[in-house]
């Protein structure tokens, strides 16, 4: 049977909901046989998942209760960090900490429908038809070192996931003036008056947009 590590909803810093997501860990394990049971049990759940998607009014935490569910009958567990995933399932495609930092490290990012049809057959779906973006090749950020400006306005909680995604080492005080590390990028809001400084003394700097941007970077 696989393990699955699932993780249910994305919030912005204003703890509001953005849109339904699943991260997903796919740990190979010995295959079990389903009792009949369970196997009734996951048809059940996905008669109703795909009535929630038929009905509008149907609210977004039943559906994902149900996915939840269904999954579960499958040999899932929930859990609430995205550097246990394999798999980030969404069909929005928003630069949210979790996404990016999916993206960065390479884990597969695909819609609803392979969760749908991983548990209407009872076994996870071949991702390359489900595939909704992938990171393209190495990420720029991988091996530099990060000094985010407090104008940057990126919470250090999400610093640390988008440096330790792409394999980055966050810097916490205030680069060196004098001594320039050439592996640093400070990233601020880009004004000059910040800018120039680190410049000056050397440093890349970069505005917040461009970081994120080049960040996410993907083929389409």
């Amino acid at each position: 049977m696989t393990i699955l590590n699932i993780r249910l909803v994305e919030k912005d810093q204003a703890n509001e909901t953005l849109y339904p997501l699943l991260l997903v860990r796919i740990r190979p394990t010995p295959l079990l046989a389903y009792h009949y049971d369970d196997c009734a049990q996951i048809l059940i759940f996905l008669q109703l998942l795909l009535l929630t998607r038929l009905h509008n009014t149907t609210s977004c935490f039943l559906h994902r209760l149900i996915f939840t569910r269904s999954i579960e009958a499958m040999g899932a567990t929930v859990v609430f960090n995205w550097d246990l995933c394999t798999h980030l399932v969404t069909d929005s495609v928003k630069k949210t900490t979790n996404l990016l930092c999916a993206l960065a490290s390479k884990r597969y990012i695909v819609s609803e429908r392979w969760a749908e049809m991983s548990i209407l057959k009872a076994h996870f779906e071949d991702e390359k038809d489900y595939v909704v973006i992938r990171q393209s090749g190495l990420n720029y950020f991988t091996n530099k070192k990060l000094y985010f400006q407090p104008s940057a306005d990126i919470k250090r909680s999400d610093a640390q996931d988008l440096a330790k995604a792409v394999g980055a080492k966050l810097r916490g005080k205030q680069p060196d003036m004098v001594k320039c590390d050439r592996a640093l990028i400070v990233v601020s809001s880009g004004t000059l008056k910040e800018t120039r400084p680190y410049e000056k003394a050397g440093y890349e700097t970069m505005k917040r947009d461009d970081f994120l941007k080049l960040y996410g970077q993907s083929d389409d």
